[in-house]
């Protein structure tokens, strides 16, 4: 791929397009929300046919890798229009029923908007189409046809009021990718991996289309990767028939512009750079890079503001069901975020607590996203009351070092004057796909046939010393603490699989 793709010219090809989070929620309280950018192109992307579901051209969507979309630019300000079309999936047909319109309006400095759906709408599955309009000098309407322009469509739950089933909420990385998040080569290498290139963990792909059928559950990611990862991570899961409620990734405007900038940079300075040998300049871009990328990835204030809000739209009785890893914070975020839902801090108690807040020697808040947690968490008492939501926590043990002591000690840091303890779920450490499918039988987020599926992807492999052949599946059941799955039922049907 030529350097040009990557410069900063003037002369340098956009399209833009809109990326939708998803939603799902009840019918009076339903907001779509989402950012507007300009993405690169080469000359050859500007007459292909393109794909708004993945914001791709249909050519390049098994090809696409994060690299590609890092001088993704935000817009200003952006004049946009929506509707909502019915829809049985993500696959929209043509002569899909437009059931809400939205008079026009803009999305913020960055190109970031949240718009409220003003009509009541029937529990089932909603097309949230986005349009970029070119606004009249004399009025806040489209100037014509030809300017109201199609630049992205999401996906749309509605549920009924009375919904009390799963909502299921999981991370990416060391969750569902076997990211190698402890190594900065590693990180950096992530960068330019097309879809097929990034390894899911065994018998996740089957384990997540299982929670999908088995009841219908709603299933959200929320990870912390940067924003240019979005149009990759949506090929893998078309690739892997996982179709995600939402997907959640973190923005960062300017931040990954000046890394371009830098690596550009550096190379077309590569011989003033090298003048202190090969070594030093490596090892100083390696620095440079990995510092970025672990910065990208830190996320407790972004993951706890992402389950408010989230929180915000779902019926008061959904059973959420928390998915993380031990590699970073998900256990402590997942914690803190009942505690709050539960507790009665607010207001200045609260900001100050989390503004103080430190988790792995690191500052978890701004005093920004402190106000902006007391925020959201004041409009859901308003909602739902001090209910606690989180039926469940399931964490990988993906670190080489068991972490459940260190998991344990989280309560601790939590303020000592407000007893909530015992009214908070305590994660479930897992140690592979097959314990977390039997975890979720037991629980009744799968259901005992499901195990079948998730068992032919990881039957006859070796992951981590384990085998997994029947041997193993019938000991790992039968040690299996459950409360409510039948045994032999589970054991017979991995046999007759």
């Amino acid at each position: 791929m030529s350097l040009k793709y990557f410069n900063f010219s003037s002369d340098r090809i956009y399209k833009r397009v809109a990326f939708l989070n998803g939603n799902c929620g009840v019918s009076d309280r339903l907001t779509i929300t989402g950012q507007i950018v300009d993405v690169p192109i080469t000359e050859h992307q500007r007459s292909q046919k393109w794909n708004y579901t993945h914001s791709l051209p249909e050519n390049i969507i098994r090809s696409i890798r994060p690299f590609m979309d890092i001088g993704i630019s935000s817009i200003k300000n952006p004049y946009l229009k929506m509707e909502i079309l019915q829809a049985d999936s993500i696959e929209l047909s043509e002569n899909a029923e437009v059931v809400y319109s939205s008079i026009p309006f803009y999305g913020d400095d960055i190109g970031f908007f949240r718009e409220n759906i003003k009509k009541s709408l029937n529990p089932g599955n909603y097309i949230s189409k986005i349009y970029s309009l070119k606004q009249s000098e004399e009025s806040d309407e489209a100037d014509s046809s030809d300017e109201c322009t199609v630049i992205g469509y999401g996906k749309l739950t509605v549920l009924p009021s009375e919904y009390s089933d799963y909502i299921i909420t999981s991370d990416i990385d060391q969750t569902f990718l076997d990211t190698p998040l402890n190594s900065i080569p590693g990180l950096i290498e992530t960068l330019f991996e097309t879809p097929r290139f990034r390894v899911p963990i065994p018998g996740m792909p089957a384990y997540y289309r299982a929670l999908q059928t088995a009841g219908g559950h709603p299933l959200y990611f929320i990870s912390a990767s940067p924003h240019f990862y979005r149009r990759t991570l949506s090929s893998l899961f078309a690739m892997h028939g996982i179709d995600p409620s939402g997907l959640y990734l973190k923005s960062f405007s300017g931040t990954m512009d000046g890394i371009v900038k830098k690596i550009i940079s550096s190379l077309i300075n590569l011989d003033k750079i090298l003048e202190g040998g090969v070594k030093h300049a490596f090892d100083r871009s390696v620095k440079y890079l990995g510092s970025s990328m672990y910065n990208l990835v830190d996320q407790v204030a972004y993951k706890l503001v992402a389950l408010l809000e989230h929180r915000l739209t779902q019926p008061t009785g959904a059973k959420e069901i928390l998915i993380g890893d031990d590699i970073d914070s998900d256990y402590f975020i997942f914690t803190l975020y009942q505690f709050l839902l539960l507790s009665e801090i607010s207001g200045e108690n609260l900001t100050n607590y989390l503004y103080e807040l430190k988790f792995q020697d690191r500052s978890a808040f701004t005093s920004d996203s402190a106000d902006r947690v007391a925020e959201l968490l004041e409009k859901n008492r308003k909602i739902h009351g001090n209910i606690n939501s989180v039926s469940a926590v399931w964490i990988n043990s993906a670190g080489d070092e068991p972490k459940e002591e260190l998991m344990k000690n989280t309560m601790a840091k939590l303020p000592g004057d407000i007893s909530t303890e015992k009214n908070l779920n305590p994660f479930r450490i897992y140690e592979n796909t097959f314990e977390l499918a039997l975890i979720s039988i037991d629980s009744g987020a799968l259901n005992p046939e499901n195990i079948r599926e998730i068992w032919k992807e990881l039957e006859g492999k070796t992951v981590k010393g384990i085998q997994y052949n029947h041997a193993y599946a019938e000991k790992t059941i039968n040690s299996f603490p459950f409360q409510n799955a039948d045994k032999k039922e589970l054991i017979s049907s991995i046999k007759n699989n």
